[in-house]
């Protein structure tokens, strides 16, 4: 992990299900880091034990931290964050997806409206919708198309 590099962060109230929240790392070393994550009510408090996730090269690792401290700069909250545990493997597929929200790609179904592209891998991926699609659709045979 290194400062500007975008960090997630498994919220202590949302352990039935895996949502992660983006934060930005501002400082890194082998003792702890510092993140800053714009949503400030998210129950994040000094004393608590969490998980981070990252990218590093081409895996997504998960790693366990406490929090020291927690202080409100404006909009954001920063947190301070002791390592509790060395980084280790939080994916559960068998190969490597890269995030792409906030590329621009959009992905389209059936003719219906256009959707953002959450991921891809060499496999697969995985779009944003409100429509209910089965899983392990296969997108050429249902007359889809991707497009920047």
């Amino acid at each position: 992990m290194k400062p500007g590099q975008e960090v997630y962060v498994r919220l202590p109230n949302e352990e039935q299900e895996r949502v992660l929240h983006t934060c930005l790392c501002l400082e890194w070393d082998e003792h702890g880091a510092v993140l800053s994550i714009n949503d400030t009510e998210n129950g994040l408090e000094p004393g608590q034990d969490i998980l981070i996730y990252f990218n590093e090269k081409t895996k997504f690792l998960q790693m366990a931290v406490r929090i020291t401290r927690a202080t409100h700069e404006g909009a954001a909250l920063l947190i301070e964050l002791e390592r509790q545990s060395n980084p280790i493997s939080a994916d559960g597929r068998e190969t490597f997806r890269i995030t792409t929200l906030t590329s621009g790609i959009e992905a389209q179904v059936d003719d219906k409206d256009r959707c953002s592209l959450r991921d891809i891998s060499v496999v697969g991926f995985a779009i944003v919708t409100s429509e209910t699609y089965q899983m392990g659709l296969d997108f050429r045979q249902n007359r889809g198309r991707l497009g920047g």
